[in-house]
């Protein structure tokens, strides 16, 4: 986290992961993220899983600037990892923002992917 800079410039976020990409696996959001891409008729680099900067932001602003808490029911499984195989989810619980570090081949049904375009 120490090494990420956010992507300039503005995007579309949802403020919670979509019911269809619940219970995948890592490699099954990423087909999932082609699938959206082909869908809205975007080129497949412009719809992409947002890193944990990012992530981290957009609950901050959220909260602060949009009174919403965003991302409360299930976890936005980020691109940002210690290594190739474990990557960090987020989300915000009663208790505040909430991080947990998973291997990619974890399926879990509060396990999502909260893509941005």
């Amino acid at each position: 986290m120490n090494h990420e800079t956010p992507e300039p410039g503005w995007a579309l976020v949802l403020p919670e992961a979509p019911r269809e990409s619940l219970d995948k696996s890592y490699m099954e959001h990423n087909q999932y993220l082609r699938y959206l891409a082909s869908t809205l008729r975007l080129s497949s680099h412009l719809v992409r899983r947002r890193t944990l900067t990012e992530a981290l932001y957009d609950l901050i602003v959220g909260r602060m600037v949009l009174g919403q808490t965003l991302q409360k029911a299930p976890l936005d499984w980020t691109s940002t990892g210690a290594s190739k195989n474990d990557f960090v989810c987020v989300y915000y619980s009663d208790a505040g923002i909430r991080l947990r570090h998973l291997s990619r081949q974890t399926r879990n049904k509060a396990l999502g992917l909260c893509p941005n375009w």
